[in-house]
C-alpha cells in the first residue's frame, strides 16, 4: 500500500484548519481552568481536571482518509510513521477501515496480525474544518504519470 506525501494546497489545508481549532482549545482550556480554580474539592472538581487534560492542543497532521468508500479522520503523520516501522518487515499488508460509524479504526493486517490507528477524538473533530481528503487505495502519484505518459 502507497502511502503518499501530502501536497503544499493539502500541508496549508491542515495548517489553517489546526490553527483555528486549537486557538478554540485554547479559550475553553482557559475557561476550564477559571471553573477548576473557583471549584472546591470534590467530583466536580475532578470532572474538571480531566476535561482540561482532554483539551490538547492538535498535533500531527490530521486529514480525513479515504480507503475503500469508508472515510474517517486520523493523524497523517501517525500512518506514515507505522508504515515506515512496518515497511521493511512485511511486504504483504492490507488496510481497511473497520467499527461503528462513532468509534472507526484504521487497521492493518499483516502476516502475524494487526496493528489499528483509532479516529481522532470527537471534541478535535467538532472544531477541525476544511480539513483535505487523502484517498489511499487509489494509484501512486509515480503510477499516474506512468499511465499520463502512456496515454499521450
Amino acid at each position: 500500500m502507497y502511502i503518499r506525501p501530502l501536497t503544499d494546497f493539502e500541508t496549508n489545508q491542515i495548517s489553517e484548519a489546526k490553527r483555528e481549532a486549537n486557538k478554540n482549545l485554547t479559550k475553553q482550556r482557559q475557561a476550564v481552568a477559571r471553573e477548576i480554580k473557583k471549584a472546591t474539592y470534590g467530583p466536580l472538581k475532578t470532572e474538571l481536571l480531566v476535561k482540561h487534560e482532554r483539551l490538547q492542543p492538535i498535533t500531527g497532521r490530521p486529514v480525513f482518509v479515504s480507503l475503500d468508500g469508508e472515510t474517517m479522520p486520523l493523524d497523517y503523520e501517525l500512518l506514515k510513521k507505522l508504515d515506515r516501522s512496518l515497511e521493511r518487515r512485511f511486504w504483504s499488508r492490507t488496510m481497511t477501515i473497520k467499527g461503528v460509524p462513532e468509534k472507526l479504526a484504521l487497521v492493518i493486517e499483516y502476516a502475524t496480525g494487526e496493528i489499528g490507528i483509532n479516529q481522532l477524538p470527537d471534541h478535535q473533530m467538532e472544531l477541525l474544518k476544511g480539513l483535505p481528503v487523502v484517498r489511499l487505495d487509489g494509484p501512486s502519484p509515480e503510477e499516474l504519470r506512468e499511465i499520463e505518459e502512456l496515454l499521450s
